[in-house]
């Protein structure tokens, strides 16, 4: 079932129609915004969404297959991956779209991680490459993959935080505010990373909603897809405070899984936001044909252990959240 709590703005008249099961009313006045805003990766989502509960999944699966493909070339993996989950729903199956989005994803980051490593080498140098110098230096570095642009027809999503609207503003190409790496997809091989994408679940929580909570048995992991979540910690004394705000990209929980403990920390979302969870069992299986997908995980989180503004609060020590 489709959650349609997190439309905003515009899209409160779309819900009202959802509501009232009046899906072709709603479908037809996202396609007339859309018309005058053809960029609005939301609306194409909302659209997608109400063709779907309209029984239209004909029409639904390539703007949502549009939507997947250009998160994934833009870098933004974990939406990306939400979006092939909700493909899953009304579709079941589809191996084809999987391992298009594992390569289009595992691309991605590799080409990140050669235009940082020629960075670094061009500062050593004294030099400062440009945009369209680093794209030469990446194409020559990969000559044997094929590069395709985004899908006929679709708008390219650039790299910038959406603003209320839904939209991604222009960007200069480097990582956006809020939105951050994670280990759990930029560090995987291509058959790693397929097989976490296929065991991974997606989620929807609403403002307020607690996903875990510190000190209970704690068996999966959850990355932000979209929205954000705050972390909190108590002190000695059983005070709660505030360890973080996470956002779409971070991963969280991958101390209980990997340990087999109680949750180290309570999270809360902080507004409407979609999670991707991958539990114990399914990482188990996993880690049988790629046992490396545990050794990047635990790297994390003995990063994260390590944060000593972490250690101050829990020792009651640390600023107050």
């Amino acid at each position: 079932m489709v959650d349609f709590g997190w439309f905003r703005g515009r899209g409160q008249d779309v819900a009202s129609l959802v509501a009232r099961r009046s899906y072709a009313r709603a479908a037809a006045l996202l396609r007339r915004e859309l018309g005058s805003d053809p960029g609005n990766h939301s609306l194409r989502q909302q659209l997608a969404d109400v063709l779907a509960l309209d029984g239209r999944v004909d029409e639904a699966i390539p703007i949502l297959e549009a939507l997947a493909d250009e998160y994934a070339r833009a870098g933004f993996a974990a939406k990306a991956i939400a979006t092939l989950k909700k493909i899953q729903r009304v579709a079941p199956g589809r191996q084809e779209i999987e391992e298009k989005l594992a390569r289009l994803v595992h691309d991605r980051e590799t080409e990140e991680v050669q235009r940082t490593t020629l960075r670094h080498l061009a500062e050593e140098m004294g030099r400062e490459l440009s945009t369209d110098e680093l794209a030469a230096a990446t194409t020559l570095a990969n000559p044997r993959r094929e590069a395709p642009g985004p899908p006929a027809g679709a708008e390219p999503l650039p790299l910038a935080p959406e603003d209320a609207g839904g939209r991604h503003p222009p960007g200069n190409g480097t990582a956006a505010v809020g939105i951050e790496k994670t280990p759990l997809f930029s560090d995987f091989t291509h058959d790693e990373l397929l097989a976490v994408i296929r065991g991974l679940e997606l989620l929807t929580f609403e403002a307020g909603d607690v996903i875990v909570t510190e000190g209970e048995p704690g068996g999966s992991l959850f990355v932000i897809s979209s929205g954000s979540c705050k972390a909190f910690a108590r002190d000695p004394r059983g005070r709660n405070h505030r360890l973080r705000t996470m956002h779409e990209g971070t991963f969280f929980g991958e101390i209980s899984v990997l340990q087999g403990g109680a949750r180290t920390a309570t999270v809360v979302a902080a507004g409407p936001c979609e999670l991707l969870e991958l539990d114990a069992p399914t990482l188990a299986r996993i880690e049988e044909v790629h046992p490396r997908v545990r050794l990047v995980l635990t790297s994390f989180a003995q990063a994260r252990s390590n944060d000593p503004s972490d250690a101050m609060i829990r020792l009651g020590i640390g600023p107050g959240g």
